[in-house]
């Protein structure tokens, strides 16, 4: 029913629950830091000479909404992957 079909219904979503974590005093701080990392890593990663949203980046360099959902879902691994290992 509310499926997800696209990068930029991720982010609708993320930006959705980082405003609800903010107003009820949760770990909004943490989620702006780790999404503010995340979009310098996407940034960094197409060598993008501006600053530009993370889901526009991933929507440009994708051939579909499919394709979008695939490229997020690698750069997230990614990123994760260098900033979160145990």
């Amino acid at each position: 029913m509310f499926g997800i079909n696209k990068v930029e219904d991720l982010h609708f979503i993320f930006f959705g629950y980082q405003q609800g974590a903010h107003l009820n005093n949760e770990v909004g701080d943490e989620l702006t830091t780790f999404f503010s990392n995340f979009e310098d890593y996407v940034n960094k990663h197409f060598e993008s000479k501006n600053d530009v949203d993370w889901s526009r980046l991933i929507r440009f360099y994708s051939d579909s909404d499919k394709h979008s959902l695939e490229l997020f879902s690698n750069l997230y691994t990614m990123y994760y992957s260098l900033n979160f290992k145990n």
